[in-house]
């Protein structure tokens, strides 16, 4: 979920004139100006036949008239009219900081043609990410590898790598505070969710609708709550938590880490039943023990770009979903055999430039949601308390954002979410990580005219559960054209579905071929994409 942040930007501009606005409390738009659509620089988006144009909306809503910001977006047509035709349907990848720009093209692929063709599917990248205003920057060399280990070197006292991390983190936050200033009080979900007004306003809509993702679900819930009449069809999958900000409220939760946990034994389990291609270990035990081993020998000696923090990375996709067991396992058994490619490609296009790009805009929105813990010892002792449980995740929450967050410079409290939208449609996976079950029903005690429908015995994130799976896309489906929802019962969830089955001998037999050809590891980097 990386992004590399465009230099060059679409010539069609709008401004949208905006009355002063109080804080929480809804934007005014005058009258928009016709958008001006033209050519999109990425090419996904040109060989899709997307149009691009930008937005421009103020970086402090509280001062419409002053600095403006661009937020670039693009859409592929509907091809339906009249009474056929059902407006704008906008999306978020989630993140934070994840470009959105091509989400257009995304939704095509994952509707069906009868339901994409309903709409003008508009993919935006929000404030401070990809091409859209303020460009954030703060040290690169924050991000070299191999980095730092996370693991603390001695429990009792910061010592080693420890105090490395923490000099580093400490020293990074300071370079966000010189070199991106000002901005840095505007990129809270609250300011992406008034340029989303204002970009329906562009749009010459009176609503939108809306499919957000995993932190996505979050700006969608804080849209809702301060536009709630503006609103007209959301989905909302991998649902994060009405309170979903700040120490409290993100993936540092210690119930986080747990399900990170579970979700990693999981596929230790399922190696163990396919140690016969793998042999890695017949027993979770083993093979959990066997990954500990191979760690603690990078701690030793790294390879290459791969050191122990790299080691940890490497396997945080099996935490997001199953599709990718089979290569992560095929990797990981050809690197104790001496064939290492395999794992080296997922780092082989790295770069520390882009990683500070994404990860500026990542922690600018994190750690300025909710408040965070101004003492380092208090994080320490907090992550010493949640490791006894959840080993392989809890000192990359600690590094990668709770410790960056106890120094940011600007925080704020948590928005209140919840109101009575027409229609919100929730979906969630029993055992997703980064967004807990639980906490998707929690989400739905908060919009009272909303259904949930529940994956089971599923860990795919957020949108992963749900495309491709016809049980969960069809009532999705149906509930963009119709509105009409799940039947909701007295308690949630409303609709359950099966989640799609493990991968098999197939699979894996795909993920041995696919070894030999060294392709490119489909690695996904906890530093960048945390939800």
């Amino acid at each position: 979920m990386t992004t590399v942040r465009g230099t060059a930007r679409q010539a069609a501009l709008c401004t949208v004139a905006a009355a002063t606005v109080l804080a929480g409390a809804p934007t005014l738009v005058g009258a928009a100006s016709t958008l001006t659509w033209g050519k999109c620089t990425s090419d996904t988006l040109v060989e899709a036949g997307a149009e691009c144009a930008v937005v421009e909306v103020p970086l402090d809503h509280n001062r419409p008239g002053a600095r403006q910001i661009p937020i670039a977006i693009s859409r592929i047509k509907a091809t339906a009219s009249g009474a056929d035709y059902l407006g704008p349907l906008l999306s978020n990848p989630g993140g934070p900081g994840a470009s959105g720009l091509t989400d257009s093209v995304d939704m095509a692929a994952l509707l069906t043609p009868e339901v994409a063709g309903r709409f003008d599917l508009i993919g935006f990248d929000p404030r401070g990410v990809g091409e859209s205003g303020p460009e954030l920057h703060c040290d690169p060399a924050y991000y070299q590898r191999p980095a730092p280990d996370y693991l603390p070197p001695d429990p009792a006292r910061i010592s080693g790598s420890e105090q490395v991390r923490l000099d580093q983190a400490r020293a990074y936050v300071k370079a966000c505070t010189a070199k991106s200033g000002d901005a840095l009080a505007h990129m809270r979900t609250i300011d992406a969710a008034r340029d989303l007004d204002l970009i329906r306003a562009a749009l010459g809509a009176a609503k939108l609708s809306y499919v957000g993702n995993s932190y996505g679900t979050y700006l969608g819930e804080i849209y809702a709550s301060t536009f709630p009449t503006r609103v007209d069809r959301m989905v909302l999958t991998g649902v994060v938590p009405p309170f979903g900000a700040g120490y409290t409220g993100d993936v540092s939760r210690p119930e986080v880490a747990r399900a990170y946990e579970r979700n990693i034994q999981a596929f230790f389990a399922w190696v163990a039943q396919y140690n016969a291609v793998f042999n890695l270990g017949a027993s979770t035990d083993a093979v959990e023990q066997r990954f500990y081993a191979d760690q603690n020998a990078l701690r030793k000696e790294p390879q290459g770009n791969i050191g122990p923090a790299e080691w940890t990375q490497l396997f945080g996709t099996v935490i997001y979903g199953d599709e990718n067991w089979p290569i992560i396992a095929q990797g990981w058994s050809a690197w104790d055999a001496g064939r290492t490619a395999l794992f080296d490609s997922a780092f082989a296009g790295y770069s520390s430039e882009e990683a500070d790009v994404f990860n500026s805009s990542y922690l600018a929105i994190a750690c300025s949601d909710g408040t965070w813990p101004r003492k380092y010892d208090k994080l320490r002792t907090d992550s010493l308390r949640t490791a006894k449980d959840a080993p392989y995740i809890t000192w990359v929450f600690h590094w990668e954002l709770s410790a960056l967050c106890s120094t940011w410079p600007s925080t704020a409290p948590t928005v209140k979410v919840g109101a009575a939208v027409p229609s919100v449609l929730l979906v969630n996976a029993s055992n997703d990580a980064p967004t807990p079950f639980a906490d998707a029903l929690l989400t739905r005690a908060a919009f009272p005219r909303s259904a949930l429908i529940e994956v089971t015995g599923s860990l795919r994130h957020a949108g992963r559960a749900l495309w491709g799976n016809r049980c969960v896309q069809s009532p999705v489906e149906r509930y963009l054209v119709t509105g009409e929802l799940p039947a909701r019962a007295a308690q949630g969830p409303d609709l359950q579905c099966a989640g799609l089955p493990l991968p098999g001998y197939p699979e894996i037999a795909l993920a041995v071929v696919g070894e030999t050809a060294a392709p490119v590891l489909p690695l996904l980097d906890l530093i960048f994409a945390p939800r």
